[in-house]
């Protein structure tokens, strides 16, 4: 998985830390597969396998990262770029709206959707 979000990270040209220790609010931290600071909330987005740390789905990371849990890509699966681009606009852009790429513009947004 990491691999992939290399991929789509490098593509898209968004910052991406590989491996971070992530901090949880119990007081331990956890390794993440990826961290996507410019993602979801003020702390980026922590990236995990489903079944990595089954115990993490109830857990909050501190420092207000957001934890996303992801399938293991079959080996044999192509890569989707279409399908990062959905899970990176779900996450949304944190940065201020002049450094927010293009792509992550919806097609509501496109059409003039005031919260874009």
């Amino acid at each position: 998985m990491t691999e992939r979000l290399q991929r789509a990270a490098e593509e898209l040209e968004l910052e991406i830390q590989l491996n971070p220790w992530i901090r949880l609010k119990r007081g331990d931290s956890v390794r993440a597969h990826a961290l996507f600071p410019q993602l979801g909330g003020p702390g980026g987005t922590a990236v995990f396998s489903l079944g990595q740390t089954k115990e993490l789905l109830t857990e909050e990371a501190a420092d207000g990262v957001g934890l996303s849990f992801l399938s293991e890509p079959h080996p044999s699966e192509d890569f989707d770029m279409d399908a990062w681009l959905e899970v990176f606009r779900d996450w949304e852009w944190n940065g201020t709206p002049e450094t927010r790429p293009p792509w992550m513009l919806s097609s509501d947004d496109e059409f003039g959707n005031p919260s874009a």
